[in-house]
């Protein structure tokens, strides 16, 4: 005899938490129902220990306020996790489906450090090289091989033969 078959939402549940992807279901109440090892992995922790855990304790300070706005959220929110070594990882977070207790997320922290270090670098301004006695920054007065630095620029070019 053949069981009752899923529902369409344990199907998802199912492949969203044992997916790749970094993946979390929270409850009404925003406690953590279940965490896939990805997710416990890039926040340095064990999913056994996520399990249960406040969300918004996961959440940077200044992050909280856009996480509580998850659980009506449509489209993606970036938030900024703290993990187990208290450093921040940031997360684009969205729901499954829409009205989904599952999140997904995708770990952008290194892309976000590559981008800060190439504003600085943009701003950093640009360091010109040292001048070495042999040479100078100053052009030199005339041109050509026969023709030899003058003292001033309105005094006639010395020839060389």
């Amino acid at each position: 005899m053949v069981g009752p078959a899923p529902s369409r939402g344990a199907d998802t549940r199912v492949a969203a938490l044992d997916g790749a992807w970094p993946a979390i279901e929270v409850s009404p109440d925003g406690t953590i129902v279940a965490a896939n090892e990805a997710f416990a992995r890039c926040l340095g922790r064990s999913a056994k220990a996520l399990s249960a855990a406040p969300f918004i304790d996961l959440v940077h300070a200044e992050d909280r306020a856009r996480a509580a706005a998850l659980s009506t959220a449509t489209a993606p929110v970036e938030l900024r996790l703290v993990d187990a070594a208290g450093g921040e990882r940031v997360l684009l977070i969205a729901p499954l489906e829409a009205a989904s207790r599952i999140l997904l997320c995708c770990d952008l922290t290194e892309q976000r450090q590559a981008e800060r270090a190439a504003r600085k670098a943009e701003a950093a301004p640009a360091k010109m090289p040292a001048a070495t006695p042999k040479s100078s920054t100053a052009p030199p007065i005339g041109c050509g091989r026969w023709m030899r630095r003058c003292a001033t620029p309105t005094s006639p070019p010395i020839w060389k033969n």
